[in-house]
């Protein structure tokens, strides 16, 4: 069984998977996160292919994309452990 915490009274299976809030996170977050998952897509179709280097690269160059729009847009705060 799940112990509660001290001071929310939320249990650790609650705590680990978000509260019970829902999803975390903002839609630009999310598309900032399908940007990068793409990009690691391309990059690895582009090793599997003989290795393909442009397209490897192609694919590093989306994940760096992705990575700044993230950080642009706060990725990092869309989620607390505190309840709001």
């Amino acid at each position: 069984m799940a112990q509660a915490h001290a001071g929310g009274g939320h249990s650790a299976t609650q705590a680990h998977m978000g509260g019970g809030h829902g999803a975390q996170g903002r839609p630009i977050s999310w598309l900032s996160v399908l940007i990068i998952c793409i990009g690691f897509t391309v990059g690895g179709i582009g090793l599997c292919l003989n290795p393909t280097w442009w397209l490897f690269w192609t694919g590093i160059g989306i994940i760096v994309v992705g990575g700044i729009m993230a950080l642009a847009c706060g990725i990092m705060e869309d989620y607390s452990c505190e309840e709001h």
